[in-house]
């Protein structure tokens, strides 16, 4: 699944980095290290792959260039956007995967494809505006193929009763500026949002393929029905979907609110989930909160996580 979710302003995606996208895993008791990717670590001296730094991150929000401070825009503005959230979330079945067969392979993965669609799919889709030489109140939009992202892997989701479940998901962090021409400009993401459906099919298939290819999962098409619409995709065969249900709490407690609320419409239900949000906990370490997820299981789902292991 892919979500794109605009910061809201340069202060709230401040506090977001704070609060969510360096301690989304605090029931793991560790801080989440971002990291620097996409052709503009070239323009701005920052190194491809190097963690994020709030003093990095926060400048390139206001527009400053993030080791020297000088503004990288022409004029600075109260309302400036600060960039998008693209969060690339796995099929259940696969967070499961991981979390119970403890397969960390799955997480190199999981980054290996968020790579590969964020740089042959989405970069090339950075556009800027350009001021129409003929009537300059009007403009059009002129692709760059380059951008600047901070991407932070997490591995559970919000509790529910206090306990989260297992939910490997990337926050792709595109920041607010691209570049063309030796010149620095903000960037225009419409083009990525009206493609949002096939960047997300790109994803999912790249990300089957490899588990299949590479770590020897078989995948099978699944379609179920929720909130009385059916939703299709695809999960590793040989975990049920009772299962899945099981492991998804969190989903369905939103899903829950949704139908309390009467909202059908999925961009809405996105919103519900600040709203629902639990109270930070103590931070456990990965290897209790799976002794914890293994009591959840029958002795059937036991054996068909056995036979899954044995079968790679």
């Amino acid at each position: 699944m892919l979500i794109a979710t605009q910061g809201k302003s340069v202060t709230a995606t401040q506090q977001y980095f704070d609060t969510v996208l360096t301690q989304g895993d605090y029931y793991l008791g560790q801080e989440i290290n971002g990291t620097w990717q996409g052709l503009g670590t070239d323009e701005l001296g920052l190194k491809r792959g190097a963690d994020v730094t709030k003093k990095q991150f926060n400048a390139l929000l206001r527009g400053e260039h993030p080791e020297t401070g000088a503004s990288l825009t022409q004029r600075s503005r109260a309302d400036r956007r600060p960039g998008m959230d693209l969060t690339f979330s796995v099929p259940k079945s696969v967070s499961l995967a991981w979390a119970i067969n403890n397969d960390e392979r799955i997480i190199d993965v999981l980054r290996a494809t968020v790579h590969e669609t964020m740089t042959k799919d989405i970069e090339p889709l950075m556009q800027r505006r350009v001021r129409n030489g003929v009537n300059a109140s009007t403009r059009r939009r002129t692709g760059t193929g380059k951008m600047i992202y901070a991407d932070f892997l997490h591995k559970t989701s919000r509790p529910v009763d206090g306990a989260p479940d297992p939910h490997l998901h990337v926050h792709a962090f595109v920041i607010n500026w691209t570049h063309q021409n030796g010149k620095h400009f903000a960037a225009e993401m419409g083009e990525v949002v009206r493609q949002r459906p096939s960047l997300q099919a790109k994803f999912d298939a790249r990300l089957a393929k490899r588990l299949e290819q590479d770590l020897g999962y078989t995948v099978t098409k699944t379609s179920y029905q929720q909130s009385g619409r059916i939703k299709a995709g695809w999960e590793i065969s040989g975990i049920s979907r009772k299962t899945i249900e099981k492991f998804s709490r969190r989903t369905e407690q939103v899903e829950r609110v949704a139908r309390e609320d009467g909202i059908n419409d999925e961009a809405t239900k996105a919103t519900l989930g600040a709203k629902t949000r639990e109270k930070k906990l103590q931070g456990k370490a990965i290897d209790t909160l799976r002794k914890e997820w293994q009591t959840r299981l029958s002795e059937d789902e036991r054996r068909s996580f056995d036979r899954l292991q044995s079968s790679r």
